[in-house]
Formats: structure tokens, C-alpha cells, sequence
């Protein structure tokens, strides 16, 4: 029996998949980083050729460590050759949910290509080891946290001795109410406040590979109220072919 041409039939399934795409897709505009990239993910010199996929929501059940995150998981019909992970995807279409983005997190051979819904924009930002206290905002940011920002394509964290005005990059992201997570520690008071859990998921951009426990994030999600931020308890390692920062993050504001 001859071996199986796997390049073959992926160019075969690449050229069914991205007809079908073009047929019965909605349009995309697309995004990716480049050694030029500063500042901004969605910054003109980022963008890509428009694209059309048929977009539906994942079955697979895609594990990180313990935490489930299929739900936020969407299966895309377009050929492979178009993307690559991390790249930014944002449908054009206000029919199918306006400018709703995902970022490319598995592109596994004859698989679907597989992205994670990213409706926020955050800001990521770490407490400076030299200093005790955040105190209160200098600037555009708390003093003594550090923003991670894009510079020459990739995510670098402020020394300290830069312009107070740097801010840290928007990174597209998912954020997700979790709920309550079950220990063995029993309550003795009924009217103990829980801890509020979410599940933070950002694509691998260059540098958010050192994202760390106690980082912070901070999500603007209506501009006339204010700043929510969330701490990073445990950074999650992702399986199963997927690409992407996961984490396990703590409410703390407001």
C-alpha cells in the first residue's frame, strides 16, 4: 500500500474548504504581527487580505490543565493557507455580530481550523518588583506596574524609566465567568463573599510567553464606567494542539 500523501489532501481539503468558505461564509478582515508592528494589533500595516469563512460553534472538547474551554471555541471553514496562528480575525458583517474578533489557535493538518472568540480588548500590566505598593496612577497607568506594550512585533514590559505616558497595548481576548470553584475548606459564615473566577484567553503574541502569576489585566468594558481588573492567579498551559495564553484570574476591581 503507497504511503499517503498528507500535502496532497491538504491542498484538496484547502481548496474545497476555502470555496465553500467564499460561497457560504461572511467576510473577515485579518491581522498579523510583523517585525514593523508598534503600538497597535489592528494597525494598518498589520492587516492581511480579506477573508470568508463559515464560522460554527466547536464540539470538540478542548482541555487546558483542568478548565474546559470549548465554549468559547469556533470551528472555521476557510482553506489553512490563508492564516496562521495568532492572527487576528474580525467579521465585516454587522448581520453576523458586527466586529466581533477571534485570534487563530489551532491549525492542525486535515483538522478545521479552530479560533477562540476574543471579545475584549485588554490591557496587561506588571507590578514592578522594586517598588511595594501600586499606589495610585501616574500618568496613563497605576504607579509602579509596568505595562507589557508592542514594540518592533513583539510584547515587551516597560523598564520603569520610560515616559510615564507609555500605555500597555489593547491584545484582543476572551474573558469568562467561571463561577465558583469548589474546594474542601468549608464556610462557617453563610454570608462569606465569594471569590469571583474568570478564565482569561489571549493569543501567544511574541513575549506574552512570560506572563506570570500576579499580573494584571484590565478590561474597559463600557466607557463610561470604570476600569474592572482582574489578577492572574495560575497561567495555564494549553494541549491538544491549541495555541494561546490561558489563565486562571481573580476579580479584584471594582
Amino acid at each position: 500500500m503507497a504511503d499517503l500523501d498528507y500535502k496532497f489532501v491538504q491542498d484538496l481539503i484547502n481548496f474545497g474548504r476555502g470555496l465553500a468558505g467564499d460561497i457560504v461564509g461572511q467576510p473577515f478582515s485579518a491581522h498579523r504581527l510583523n517585525a514593523l508592528s508598534v503600538g497597535d494589533v489592528f494597525a494598518p500595516g498589520n492587516q492581511l487580505d480579506d477573508i470568508s469563512a463559515k464560522v460554527t460553534h466547536s464540539t470538540s472538547r478542548v482541555q487546558t490543565e483542568n478548565d474546559m474551554l470549548h465554549a468559547n471555541m469556533f470551528d472555521f471553514l476557510m482553506s489553512s493557507e490563508n492564516v496562521a496562528t495568532e492572527d487576528i480575525l474580525t467579521q465585516k458583517d454587522d448581520v453576523y455580530g458586527g466586529n466581533t474578533s477571534y485570534f487563530v489557535s489551532s491549525l492542525r493538518p486535515l483538522k478545521r481550523v479552530m479560533c477562540i472568540r476574543a471579545e475584549h480588548n485588554v490591557r496587561l500590566l506588571r507590578t514592578n518588583s522594586n517598588r511595594t505598593q501600586a499606589g495610585g496612577y501616574s500618568g496613563n497607568r497605576r504607579s509602579g506596574e509596568l505595562p507589557f506594550h508592542l514594540v518592533g512585533g513583539q510584547f515587551v514590559i516597560a523598564t520603569g524609566t520610560e515616559d510615564p505616558e507609555v500605555v500597555a497595548t489593547p491584545i484582543p481576548a476572551g474573558l469568562t465567568n467561571i463561577g465558583q470553584i469548589k474546594d474542601r475548606k468549608i464556610s462557617m459564615l453563610p454570608m462569606d463573599v465569594t471569590t469571583s473566577w474568570w478564565y482569561l484567553m489571549m493569543p501567544l503574541f511574541p513575549g506574552l510567553d512570560r506572563v506570570r502569576e500576579n499580573d494584571v489585566v484590565e478590561v474597559d468594558v463600557h466607557d463610561d464606567e470604570p476600569v474592572v481588573r482582574y489578577r492572574i492567579v495560575t497561567p495555564l498551559i494549553a494541549k491538544v494542539g491549541t495555541r494561546g495564553v490561558f489563565a486562571l484570574c481573580q476579580r479584584v476591581s471594582p
